[in-house]
């Protein structure tokens, strides 16, 4: 579940009532990132409007906190309330929000299963319980002591139920009381299985202990009566099995499972003691005309327990035998489960193996790999619990004994309670069963990346998931691989497979060819928090940051509707961006999935729609839309639903002045079927910096990877290969436009196959600048791709770059230069590959702004690139000492051309203060670099394999985000419903629309070209202050478009 369903903006932000339009915005005021008023205020009320700066915040000063939820929260409840009542009826609408009791019961119940709350009154619950059976003890010794009270002789018969007892005791237990049944009543109206909490022994024991009390008080002489509030130490024993549940999410209650269950079994013992002392102290003083003492009966009943049994006291009554009885047999049922389990534990433990885990009511997931190191187990730990509110554990059943760093991980604030590390191999069954993976939400096999011999790891894991599976076939089953074809032996035992490798090549490979798409891709399988920042481009990349991936069957109210259609008013009114749909197939059954199925499909009942959106509250509003909601929006909107055309006719008076269509940045694509292998001659003469390819034979169709791969698109490949040979450059410092790949070695298929996709409007030209040559077996694998060199050099060495042509080529790629994973300074070739060409750029040798894309081996390693803290942070002692050294050289040569801004020239550099600290330890989604779209690693995407037990497609989906999977479309199925795929793409902001709102640019491209938005990529400008550009995914309808924005698109 997504964290940002639980939002609460602190104040209403200003925006439209009605559809974005910019009537009356004035262009010079274009520093404003959202329309901040609503555009039909009259002019003279527009002075008198601050902007609400929460939201909106000041661009050039940056002083308030700016969380873009907040508008774009703001905007949907503006909207649900134009869909259900009349401007003239407001009123109505709130009394009736103020007496929907529905409402507060949402917020209570919502308040009572926070965490927070469920501590507090769980210890609260315990501590009554405590107090409560304590007091007894005073009240009946102080009643055995009173047994002459004069009181008592007034009083009804039978004479059992009456007791001697001071007012004072009286009313302390009435305020016990009341607590006890206000909190059975709460829990009850709260509990997700009413019948089983009214049935529970919680309900009996409150009925037989508080609630007379609460009764009698109405009678002059209840507060003689006899009840065994003594009972009360029965709910004791679950509540502190509860609060020891809680030791995941206090600090204070560190432990181990050892300490955890030697207190349950101590707690319990005591409360079978603490119950059998009172209940025979007292039937022995009724019907046995025996006075014991709470010592001597506590003597008696350990006596008995231990199996001694001196005689010196013994139950005179009938009665008194039972309770003895009773007393044995429940001792002979509780306690030695607990013993046992106890004793096992610390067996196990001594022995290594982390012992057997307990089941609870809490979900819990299984993850088996080899997590020798800290990173490892605490990446598994953040995709699989993150910020979930909920209680979910895991269980790592690892392949090596846990170590002291391991445990200082499982053992942190965030995962305390929740993880539980066992040691096995998972082909053993007894391993297995300690794991309770028959009973686990899912099971997650997780590949080390590590691996010397990686096809190796993937047929162990294979043979792990082939035992899983015939252990428990109706478990789900998710394994991660590091070869694509391991897939092919998974099929049938696991539910899903990923290559995470396989995907961070097709992600970088269409970062390259469109900006910041990497960041657009991984944004959406990761979840966040809304925050607030002062910089404007923080807050809106956090705003796009909080989207996802969902899958929904289709409100029927759309059926018909064009996809088109229904994509703009979704996004209108929900904030929510359609993507595609599931096309249903009446003659197969079956469901095909279908980026952007174009303007002439229209929507069907049976079909189920993706969207990217925020919340699951906006999908529900989707589903909750009724008939009349829908013509009433449309009405509002001068918009009517027209059935036999299937479209909403109108729409492009919503926008104020219409747009005149433009058709200049309309994406050309080279479209093929599946299996279509006939030879292509043509020019490409589409840029400077695309293949000069002349009268050169090409073909589209799938390569032939070196193993049996499933995720394979259909490129542009060569008819002719050329040898080796012809392909080596000695240099390039001529070239222009190219693409230059800096690598460690030559597993680059995947990146080479997204380079060369069929559906891409241009190929670039790609030098690999290597340490060695490729081998044949290499070689052949890439030679049936065109326009790929091949250059021998160093890549960390600045001659090599040069030679390679890093002045002319468009862009830099930094790639599989990481030998040993294991390493603790993995990745440190690419950063300084990285660092050296931001060096030459700082000095001039090579033209700014040049884009670099890298990939490292762990995200941690983020926070090391250029530019971040750690490489751009000063302190005063290196400020001061670099400035006396550049001052003493510009004396020894002073130079006409200093200026102010220069140290020597009178700038005051020495007078400026400390800056702070070096190394920030932020969450890397919110680094300048990675927001850019400029780094990729594939533990960003490890994220998609733990979020598929929630969302089955989201993997499909992001294929074909990625382009591939899309020449699965059927071809009868494409001609019959009017379907055909659509890609992601990139065209620059049209001139019509810079100053206008994002709502108008959604507009015109959906309903009108049947061109799905997904967000803009946002250049350096001082009015984001943003050092890098950044991607803002799925902006708010009131955000305004800028001149140099970049689109993002679902277009054929």
């Amino acid at each position: 579940m997504t964290t940002r369903d639980n939002q609460l903006p602190a104040r209403q932000a200003r925006i439209p009532l009605q559809s974005p339009s910019t009537e009356g915005f004035n262009r010079e005021s274009s520093n404003e990132s959202i329309v901040p008023i609503d555009f039909q205020t009259p002019e003279s009320a527009l002075e008198e409007q601050p902007h609400t700066a929460s939201v909106v915040g000041n661009l050039n000063h940056g002083v308030e906190h700016v969380n873009y939820a907040q508008a774009r929260q703001a905007y949907i409840r503006q909207k649900k309330s134009d869909r259900q009542i009349s401007k003239s009826n407001q009123w109505i609408s709130s009394v009736l929000h103020v007496l929907d009791v529905r409402t507060y019961y949402r917020v209570a119940k919502s308040f009572a299963k926070s965490e927070g709350f469920d501590i507090g009154i769980t210890i609260l619950d315990l501590v009554s319980d405590l107090l409560f059976c304590t007091l007894y003890l005073f009240d009946i010794q102080w009643a055995l002591n009173n047994l002459d009270d004069p009181v008592l002789t007034t009083l009804p018969a039978p004479p059992e139920l009456w007791i001697a007892r001071r007012g004072e005791t009286f009313m302390i237990c009435f305020v016990f009381s009341v607590y006890n049944v206000f909190s059975w009543c709460f829990a009850l109206i709260f509990a997700d299985n009413k019948l089983s909490a009214v049935l529970g022994v919680r309900t009996w024991v409150t009925l037989l202990s508080s609630v007379p009390f609460i009764v009698s008080i109405y009678y002059a002489t209840a507060k003689f009566l006899y009840i065994p509030f003594f009972l009360a130490a029965i709910t004791a024993v679950d509540r502190l099995r509860k609060v020891l549940r809680l030791r995941g999410a206090t600090s204070f209650l560190n432990f181990n499972s050892v300490v955890e269950k030697s207190i349950l079994l101590g707690g319990t013992l005591i409360a079978i003691v603490y119950v059998a002392v009172c209940v025979f102290q007292y039937v022995e003083f009724r019907f046995g005309n025996q006075i014991l003492s709470i010592l001597n009966a506590f003597y008696f009943v350990v006596v008995t327990l231990s199996t001694v049994g001196y005689g010196d006291v013994t139950a005179k009554s009938k009665q008194g035998q039972v309770v003895v009885i009773l007393l044995i047999i429940t001792a002979l049922a509780v306690l030695p489960p607990l013993i046992s389990s106890l004793v096992d534990t610390i067996a196990q433990q001594q022995g290594g193996n982390g012992g057997t885990y307990v089941r609870g009511k809490a979900k819990y997931f299984v993850v088996l790999g080899n997590f020798d190191l800290p990173i490892r187990i605490e990446g598994v730990l953040t995709e699989i619990l993150g910020e979930s509110l909920e209680r979910d554990k895991v269980v790592i059943l690892g392949r090596t004994p846990s170590t002291p760093a391991l445990k200082a991980v499982m053992n942190s604030y965030r995962y305390r309670g929740r993880v539980s590390y066992l040691v096995g191999s998972g082909m053993d069954a007894s391993d297995l069963e300690r794991a309770q993976i028959r009973h686990a939400s899912a099971v997650y096999i997780i590949a080390d990346r590590a691996a010397e011999d990686r096809r190796l790891e993937d047929e162990q894991n294979t043979l792990r998931a082939w035992a899983i599976h015939i252990y428990a076939p109706d478990t789900p089953l998710y394994v991660s691989n590091l070869l694509p074809d391991t897939q092919a032996y998974q099929e049938v035992t696991v539910d899903a497979a990923v290559c995470v490798d396989d995907l961070r090549h097709l992600v970088l490979s269409l970062t390259v060819m469109y900006e910041g798409a990497a960041t657009l891709l991984i944004n959406l399988i990761h979840t966040s928090t809304p925050q607030k920042f002062r910089k404007q481009w923080e807050a809106q990349y956090d705003d796009g940051q909080g989207n996802e991936i969902h899958v929904v069957p289709v409100n029927p109210v759309f059926a018909g509707v064009r996809f088109s259609d229904v994509s703009w008013y979704c996004y209108r009114e929900f904030q929510i961006t359609m993507i595609g749909v599931r096309v249903y197939a009446r003659s197969t059954g079956l469901k095909t999935l279908v980026l952007n199925p174009g303007q002439t499909y229209r929507i069907s009942e049976q079909d189920d729609v993706v969207f990217m959106t925020q919340s699951f509250v906006d999908l529900a509003a989707f589903n909750a839309l009724t008939k009349e909601e829908f013509q009433k929006a449309s009405f509002k909107s001068n918009t009517k639903y027209d059935r036999e055309s299937g479209m909403l006719v109108g729409q492009n008076s919503m926008m104020n002045p219409p747009v005149k269509a433009n058709h200049s940045f309309s994406l050309s694509r080279i479209h093929s079927k599946r299996g279509d292998r006939r030879a292509q001659s043509f020019r490409d003469s589409r840029s400077d910096s695309s293949i000069a390819t002349g009268q050169a034979q090409y073909m589209l169709d799938k390569p032939e990877a070196p193993s049996e791969d499933f995720c394979v698109p259909v490129c542009l490949l060569s008819l002719a290969n050329a040898p080796l040979k012809d392909l080596m450059v000695e240099h390039a410092d001529g070239w222009e436009g190219h693409l230059l790949v800096c690598t460690g070695g030559y597993d680059v298929f995947k990146f080479v196959c997204g380079l060369r996709a069929s559906h891409l409007e241009a190929h670039l030209k790609i030098l690999f600048l290597c340490e060695r040559a490729p081998s044949l077996d290499e070689f052949d694998v890439l030679s049936m791709f065109p326009e790929l060199y091949f250059m021998v050099g160093d890549p960390r060495k600045k001659r090599a770059l040069l030679k390679a042509g890093i002045r002319g080529c468009s862009k830099v790629v930094i790639m599989g230069m990481t030998s040993n994973l294991k390493d603790e300074f993995a990745g440190s070739g690419a950063i300084m590959v990285q660092h050296l060409i931001h060096q030459m750029i700082d000095r001039s040798a090579i033209i700014p702004n040049k884009c670099v894309i890298l990939e490292v081996p762990k995200r941690s390693l983020i926070h090391f690139l250029h530019p971040s803290p750690t490489t751009t942070s000063i302190s005063y002692r290196r400020r001061f000492r670099s400035a006396v050294t550049s001052a003493a050289k510009n004396f020894l040569t002073p130079s006409s051309n200093d200026s102010k801004g220069k140290v020597g020239g009178g700038g005051g550099t020495l007078l400026k203060p400390k800056q702070k600290p070096v190394m920030k330890q932020s969450n890397f989604l919110y680094t300048p670099i990675f927001a850019s779209g400029r780094v990729v690693s594939s533990s960003m995407l490890d994220s998609i394999l733990f979020q598929l037990y929630r969302n089955p497609t989201i993997l499909e989906v992001f294929m074909m985000l990625c382009g591939v999977g899309g020449d699965k479309l059927d071809a009868g199925l494409s001609e019959l419903y009017g379907v055909r795929n659509a890609w992601i793409g990139q065209v620059s902001l049209p001139k019509e629309f810079e100053n206008r709102s994002y709502g108008d640019l959604y507009a015109e491209f959906a309903s009108s070209r049947g061109i799905i938005p997904l967000g803009i990529y946002r250049p350096v400008h001082p009015r984001f202050g943003n050092s890098l550009p950044f991607v803002f995914t799925n902006p708010g309808a009131q955000v305004i478009l800028h001149e140099g924005d970049l689109v993002f698109v679902l277009a054929p």
